[in-house]
């Protein structure tokens, strides 16, 4: 065998380990492709499928009768709020007469007062 016929056999050895490298290589990107492409579809069936029973979930809240309960309650507590402001008006209506019968009485006393020490004042003359 001559060094030329050996430099052939060794360059088609490389070749040959060469090619099952590369095809090694091809084969394993293919797998992991194929994994991720099948993660990532899987994935969004799953998040799809999440996102319809999101949507079937708030499809199945009746807004109208939501909407009534709340006007409902809203209509309570205005009616609620109406009588605490009658209940304060009486309040002040209550306060402002406390307050003249308090002005009457010491202008009562006040005159009571004056006339007893006008008497007092005529007993001493």
């Amino acid at each position: 065998m001559t060094k030329k016929d050996l430099l052939k056999l060794i360059e088609k050895e490389l070749n040959n380990k060469t090619q099952k490298q590369v095809k090694m290589v091809q084969t394993q990107f293919e797998k992991s492709y194929m994994d991720i492409k099948q993660y990532i579809d899987n994935k969004l069936k799953n998040d799809n499928d999440i996102l319809k029973e999101d949507i079937k979930s708030i499809k199945d809240i009746d807004i109208t009768s939501l909407l009534e309960t709340l006007k409902n309650q809203m209509n309570f507590i205005l009616e609620k709020c109406n009588k605490i402001n009658e209940q304060v008006k009486n309040v002040h209506k209550k306060i402002n007469k406390i307050k003249d019968i308090k002005k009457e009485i010491r202008q009562v006393v006040l005159k009571k007062l004056e006339e007893d020490t006008e008497n007092i004042k005529k007993e001493f003359k």
